[in-house]
């Protein structure tokens, strides 16, 4: 989760460390919006060396969601 960690930090620098939690829904991360949304999109295809621009990112989703899909995106490491 070190990855999506870093993604979430670069984007939404007052989330604390403790806060990301797998069961730490996004639309319940600081700042979350829809700019932020596409932030944090383009971050994870830099971190991640992806192309994620068929990827539904919603937020309802949870942190272990996100991973899960990130994973069958391709995505390694995570």
């Amino acid at each position: 989760m070190e990855k999506i960690r870093t993604a979430l930090k670069n984007v939404f620098p007052e989330l604390k460390d403790e806060q990301v939690v797998d069961g730490l829904k996004l639309y319940d991360i600081p700042g979350w919006d829809s700019m932020n949304v596409i932030n944090l999109q383009l971050e994870l295809e830099t971190i991640l060396g992806l192309d994620l621009s068929a990827f539904q990112m919603t937020g309802d989703l949870t942190l272990k969601q996100l991973r899960e899909k990130l994973a069958q995106a391709g995505a390694s490491g995570i």
